[in-house]
């Protein structure tokens, strides 16, 4: 069975001026011209002004309350390109730790609980020889293991139930529920365990919060840091992603959680990359600097959250941009820059 997957781009070039607003229109008339008339992409994009589907295309593809806030910026166009994808086969084992605060055994008691979920490409009677032999402490057993075909995996990744239908994957309705604030970084050292004690107490200060510590290494450090623009190769130990999430409505709200994301983000700073700090790009993270506002992109401005992203491919980078889009037309707030001076 062949089914359709849709690459969703969200254009955020700024409408407050007659001239970004001309370049959209020139923009999608080109991108019109560019398909055969066999397969149209004009049904596929959709703008406050030409679609009535707008609004409700945004919130269908949208997972955080905070887009929904009259003071969160909107996409000027959505464009919802339908491709055939291709997914390539990995190999071995992915392991990935979810440390999280969790009711202790007393009352009003919290305590930190990790949650081991894996990928493996093979039998499971294979993972079962291989986990308990390099890990036997996680003691699994045949009733942890889920077989399953590649594409019902990505249900599970998603939080599906097992053996739901895959059509599921086709609903493109996703019920926002909560409000919430990613960061990330990458470890390249071993965390002593007098040091994830201290991690833990300042997770349960916080409440409402997890990480997810994902394995890098394998395949990830046998392709050179400067073959593609993702940089975090070799020498990461793994990645940790940090996720706040609150109920709450309003900025008050708002503000509290995010600032207590921030100051246990600034407590993990012993432990993780320095100079730069790096980080994850697709876990946007505005704090590691931008744009204000975003139709205005400094390349002073880049350089505070380029390297971080990028590491030594923001250079490249940014060459790349000038030549490809020297008038700097694909932008947000923390886009690459346009350079015109020796770089």
């Amino acid at each position: 069975m062949t089914t359709s997957h849709f690459f969703i781009i969200f254009l955020t070039i700024s409408y407050t001026t007659l001239a970004s607003a001309s370049s959209l229109t020139n923009f999608l008339q080109c991108l019109h011209d560019s398909f055969d008339v066999s397969n149209p992409i004009s049904d596929l994009i959709f703008t406050p002004d030409n679609s009535s589907s707008f609004t409700n295309v945004l919130q269908d593809y949208i997972k955080n309350k905070r887009f929904l806030s009259p003071s969160t910026p909107k996409p000027l166009a959505i464009i919802t390109a339908k491709e055939e994808s291709h997914i390539s086969q990995n190999q071995g084992l992915f392991i990935r730790a979810i440390p999280q605060v969790v009711k202790g055994t007393k009352q009003d008691e919290k305590t930190i609980e990790v949650v081991f979920i894996a990928l493996y490409l093979g039998k499971s009677e294979n993972l079962l020889k291989h986990v308990n032999q390099r890990f036997p402490k996680l003691r699994l057993k045949q009733q942890d293991c889920i077989e399953a075909s590649w594409v019902e995996s990505i249900l599970f990744w998603d939080g599906s139930p097992f053996g739901i239908s895959i059509e599921t994957l086709l609903d493109r309705h996703v019920k926002v529920e909560n409000f919430y604030k990613v960061k990330s970084d990458y470890v390249k050292q071993v965390i002593p365990k007098l040091d994830l004690e201290f991690i833990w107490k300042e997770m349960i200060k916080i409440d409402k919060i997890r990480m997810q510590f994902s394995p890098y290494g394998g395949r990830m450090g046998e392709i050179s840091s400067s073959e593609i623009p993702f940089p975090h190769r070799k020498g990461n130990l793994f990645m940790i992603g940090y996720f706040k999430r609150w109920d709450e409505d309003g900025e008050a709200a708002a503000d509290a959680n995010i600032n207590k994301m921030r100051g246990f983000y600034a407590s993990m700073a012993p432990f993780v990359s320095k100079n730069p700090r790096e980080t994850f790009l697709c876990y946007k993270d505005l704090d590691n600097g931008m744009n204000v506002p975003s139709n205005e992109t400094s390349f002073a401005n880049a350089l505070v959250y380029g390297p971080k992203y990028f590491k030594g491919n923001f250079k490249r980078l940014v060459n790349a941009k000038n030549k490809i889009d020297p008038l700097n037309f694909f932008k947000h707030e923390q886009s690459i820059p346009t350079y015109h001076a020796p770089y």
